[in-house]
Order: structure tokens, then sequence, then C-alpha cells
């Protein structure tokens, strides 16, 4: 008889930060007051049937905390893994954007052609790529015991989702054009089959509560 499971991942973006508009990746900028009472209300809605039974998380504060908070309310382990983190970006991380008006058009060459034109001191593109591709089989293999909630970054999340759907994660214009709101989920179902793992995406960037809801 053939062995047959059905497990998910469900991808969550951190809420909104108390930080000024930049680009802010190991900077390790705090959620806003929103966001942490939206998180409070979220933990006060769980429904009783969780889409996930474990929950993994980046290590910067604004996801470990929603990572920690749900975990708690849930009744789940959660598990820090350093390579979901964000992208350094370098000199400029964290920086405010109205601060660094001489930067633009480094910044400017960086969004068109990421890996021709990293920033100063940052991570390269293909190093983000490797370490954020490298972490998604120990995330499916997880999925052989439990489904996952992985809290993560836009940027890990954009990363994951070009190998998913095959689109060319080399190109400027991916990034720009794959929107991942605040708070938002994408669901991947993940099925283990004779001891192959197939994944399938189900939903993309919806807000959290509304997976709570389909799931309530």
């Amino acid at each position: 008889m053939n062995n047959y499971l059905t497990r998910r991942i469900v991808l969550l973006r951190h809420g909104q930060l108390a930080a000024e508009p930049a680009l802010i990746g190991r900077t390790d900028a705090p959620l806003s007051p929103h966001s942490l009472l939206q998180l409070k209300q979220w933990c006060h809605q769980l429904p009783p049937l969780l889409p996930w039974q474990r929950i993994v998380t980046s290590p910067l504060q604004r996801c470990h905390e929603m990572g920690r908070q749900l975990a708690a309310a849930s009744a789940c382990a959660c598990e820090v893994m350093p390579d979901i983190a964000e992208m350094d970006f370098g000199e400029l991380d964290g920086r405010p954007y109205d601060q660094i008006t001489d930067a633009w058009p480094v910044l400017e060459r960086f969004w068109a052609t990421p890996m021709e034109a990293p920033l100063p001191g940052a991570e390269t593109l293909a190093a983000f790529n490797h370490r954020v591709w490298n972490a998604w089989p120990r995330l499916l293999e997880m999925t052989r015991e439990h489904s996952l909630l992985v809290v993560t970054h836009g940027g890990v999340m954009r990363m994951l989702l070009a190998q998913l759907l095959h689109a060319d994660w080399h190109a400027g214009e991916y990034y720009q054009q794959m929107q991942i709101p605040y708070a938002s989920a994408t669901e991947v179902a993940v099925w283990h089959y004779d001891g192959q793992i197939r994944t399938q995406l189900r939903q993309l960037a919806i807000p959290f509560e509304t997976l709570l809801k389909q799931v309530s």
C-alpha cells in the first residue's frame, strides 16, 4: 500500500513596523502598536481547529514576537530558524529613505538589476537565494510530523515563491510586481507520497484573519 500524507505550510509575513520607511532587513525593528493589538486579537480569536501544529520563526523580533505569542495561544512549539531572516541590506539597512537621498542612484540600480548592482556591504541576492532556498527542504521535512506556521519576511516569501512558481528571481521586476502585504498569509499544500514530497500553492497573500476564518 502507498503511504500518502497531506500537510500544509502557512507563510505569514510580520505586521507593520514601528519604524520610518526604509529598507529594513537585518535591522531589528519592533512591531507597531497597531500590529501588537492585531496580534493580541488573533491570539484571542484562534479557531479550535488550527491549520498548524508547530511554528517556525525568523529570529528578528518583528517575527519572533508574533511566533511566540501565537505559539503560546495555540499551545504548540515555536522554533527559531536563522536562515529565514530577511535579506541584509548592508550600509543602507534601516536608514530612513528621507535621510539617504544621496544614495537614490544606488538604490535604483539595485531595484532594477539586483544581481548586477548589489548594495554596499549587503548580502548578495545570490547568497540570499541560497540561504532561503536551503531552508525550504528543512521546512518540508518538518511537515512529515506537523503542519507549520512560518513567520517570516516579505523578501523571504518572494524568494520562496519565485522557486515554487518557477519565476525569475534574478529580475528586479519580479520583486516589484509580487506584492506581499504586512500580516498576509500564503498557504502551500504539501503531499508526502512514497518517500517523495510535492507542493501546491493554494492561497497567495491573503489577510491572516481571513485564513483563520476559513478554518473556524
